[in-house]
């Protein structure tokens, strides 16, 4: 509209007007942020259909490499977790850290055919047909500036009781490779100390800047650790309480 001079009468928006489309979009994101954050919630710790194809044939093919580890016959289930086949380079992608404690159930069928499916989390998986693990998982972590060392923890119950408990730790080299060596150095040490211990198992992998060590605790075996033990684990002390010199069971 123009005025009788010519002058364009159009008025920019009042303030009034400004405040009342704030609060309606401010409605909008209200009424959508639940619905968008449960989608995002939903999907995470999903895995798609065609990682799960690559993990479950991936789990297969590890345990028929690996027999003389998972003793299972026709009928049976064998329990493997997902961070097996991270720590041995057989998932072909960044698998999330949430999902390195969900179990894949492997059973063999009828003339030696396998097959697998991923365990929702929380889920038990029979073994061998005789036992239930029922697993906790923590990660400890003892970062420097120099390098930093991760412990991640599996412990295993049956009916309560913990038959067993699996150390992963990896040491990986920030700056200051000297001090990383004589940390790595420290861990072989320990591998080498308590590889002839009664209930426990051993496995040490290093390079020039990182090393990983899984420790494996049969605790229907183990009985403790005798003094040269103890000494090698205050060295290399993240996976030990050294307040009570005994393996920390609790995650926390």
């Amino acid at each position: 509209m123009y005025n009788e001079n010519g002058d364009n009468m159009k008025k920019g928006f009042t303030l009034a007007e400004l405040l009342g489309v704030t609060v309606l979009l401010a409605l909008v994101c209200a009424l959508a942020y639940p619905v968008l954050f449960g989608i995002f919630e939903e999907k995470k710790g999903k895995i798609d259909e065609s990682k799960r194809k690559l993990i479950t044939s991936s789990a297969i093919n590890y345990v028929k490499s690996n027999l003389n580890d998972y003793p299972f016959k026709e009928g049976q289930n064998a329990c493997i977790f997902l961070k097996t086949l991270v720590d041995n380079n057989l998932i072909g992608y960044e698998v999330e850290e949430d999902l390195y404690d969900r179990i894949i159930q492997i059973n063999m069928n009828v003339n030696n055919k396998y097959t697998a499916d991923i365990l929702e989390k929380g889920k038990t998986c029979t073994s061998y047909g005789t036992t239930v693990y029922q697993v906790n998982t923590c990660t400890k972590d003892a970062s420097t500036y120099r390098y930093n060392l991760k412990d991640y923890r599996m412990l295993y119950y049956v009916g309560g009781v913990l038959v067993k408990q699996t150390d992963l730790i990896n040491g990986e080299n920030d700056s200051d490779l000297s001090s990383f060596k004589i940390q790595a150095n420290n861990y072989e040490k320990l591998n080498n100390t308590l590889k002839y211990h009664d209930g426990i198992s051993t496995q040490m992998n290093k390079g020039e800047s990182y090393f990983k060590m899984r420790v494996e605790f049969d605790m229907k075996v183990f009985n403790g650790f005798n003094e040269v033990e103890l000494q090698a684990l205050q060295n290399a002390p993240i996976f030990l309480n050294t307040a009570s010199s005994s393996l920390e069971n609790v995650c926390s």
